[in-house]
């Protein structure tokens, strides 16, 4: 895989992009979170999609076949793996309410994501991964260390006897040392870079760890929050997301950087814009790919 930047959006159904991304939102009455997929990946405007409601529950069957149908041959999708597989201990998000704090049993278990998570993938879905996506939530270093984290992570990645594509996205920045990236290299595994509230920018990630992009042959990046700003502020400021309110030149100054290194070091890198970053994803990656092509940004404007 040469190096290249696919850009797309973490998820897909928001009516607010009519004009931009759909050309007429009602013609798919109370379908259109099942069968909009389709002119998305159709548009012409992007090169992947993140599947995040994966993350709260694994896929059905019927689920991912519509998902194959709707998408062009080998369309990627960066796709979140359950969050019984990722949460180290249950929560008022996670968990039955009777086990608030313990530890999950099943955080990083290989034989949970063999059994109960990947079967529908390797049926029906194989050829539109581009890659799985654990997202480990923020964590006080008391709760679990660094080195327990690694061991953890090393004993997964190194149980799972098929070559899927795996990404790491951690929300604790004192995880981020050279043993973390040493334990992603041993398995060809990638470091999920990411723009959110309470991490590094990921120039300055690549800038204290020139690693990080060379754990693996292809990359990934979640843009999804500026930093400083709660993700539920984002969501009741911008919605209906049909224009960028908050334009970050530092941001994608940043995700300028990383995409012009993916390049570089011959790094195929799927890139997810979140309308929780700047008010609209689409015309985020607008406003990259003029960047990008070295020419002026477009700030302002709606859907």
């Amino acid at each position: 895989m040469s190096g290249s930047v696919l850009w797309g959006t973490s998820s897909w159904t928001y009516e607010g992009w009519e004009g931009l991304v759909y050309a007429d939102v009602a013609r798919y009455g109370k379908h259109f979170k099942r069968e909009s997929l389709r002119e998305y990946a159709r548009c012409g405007r992007f090169e992947c999609v993140g599947i995040d409601g994966s993350h709260y529950r694994p896929p059905s069957i019927a689920m991912l076949r519509d998902y194959a149908v709707q998408l062009p041959r080998g369309f990627p999708c960066v796709v979140k793996v359950w969050r019984a597989l990722t949460n180290p201990f249950f929560s008022s998000h996670f968990g039955p309410a009777e086990a608030l704090g313990e530890e999950n049993p099943d955080f990083l278990s290989a034989e949970v994501f063999r059994s109960r998570f990947l079967p529908v993938f390797r049926a029906y879905f194989r050829d539109h991964v581009g890659a799985f996506v654990l997202e480990i939530p923020p964590l006080s270093v008391n709760r679990m260390g660094g080195g327990e984290f690694l061991d953890r992570l090393d004993a997964f990645l190194g149980a799972l006897d098929e070559p899927w594509p795996m990404s790491v996205e951690i929300r604790t920045r004192e995880w981020l040392s050279p043993a973390y990236f040493e334990v992603l290299e041993a398995h060809g595994a990638a470091h999920a870079f990411n723009v959110w509230t309470g991490m590094p920018l990921p120039d300055a990630v690549m800038d204290a760890h020139p690693q990080a992009l060379q754990t693996a042959s292809f990359g990934v990046c979640r843009a999804l929050v500026a930093p400083g700003v709660r993700y539920a502020d984002a969501v009741k400021r911008y919605q209906p997301y049909a224009s960028l309110q908050a334009p970050n030149m530092s941001v994608r100054g940043s995700l300028e950087r990383l995409a012009r290194a993916a390049i570089e070091n011959d790094v195929r890198m799927l890139v997810s814009v979140n309308n929780r970053l700047e008010g609209c994803a689409p015309l985020t990656i607008e406003a990259m790919r003029a960047r990008l092509a070295g020419e002026a940004a477009r700030d302002t404007g709606g859907c």
